[in-house]
């Protein structure tokens, strides 16, 4: 996936992380996907039985964070029920086939050139 949405190759801001920010099983079955990574969402992803979290949004930004409070309480669901969570921000806003430009581009029927 990191491949396919370019994340090595695309020039983001320096504190963004994106790709898979929390581990999980080797064999995913279930995907889930959000805008952001809130308790909210997490929860929803453990009761639907994800193995694997997409969000534009992810937990990490500018390094590591302590595992406290808020943070620690989406962390440690993930963790539990072994979901893997991975990231997209910038990469996924462009890219030219599953980006959310060019997703809301065809829905609306707009051609679109270019990255």
């Amino acid at each position: 996936m990191e491949g396919y949405l370019d994340i090595t190759g695309y020039v983001d801001d320096p504190r963004a992380v994106n790709g898979l920010q929390v581990g999980g099983p080797e064999d995913v079955e279930h995907i889930v996907g959000a805008v952001d990574a809130s308790e909210a969402s997490i929860m929803e992803a453990v009761a639907r039985g994800a193995d694997l979290m997409i969000v534009h949004h992810g937990l990490f930004w500018a390094g590591i964070q302590p595992l406290t409070g808020r943070h620690l309480r989406r962390v440690k669901p993930l963790i539990d029920n072994n979901v893997a969570l991975f990231s997209c921000h910038l990469p996924l806003d462009s890219h030219s086939e599953v980006g959310n430009a060019a997703v809301l581009g065809r829905q609306l029927g707009v051609h679109l050139d270019g990255r």
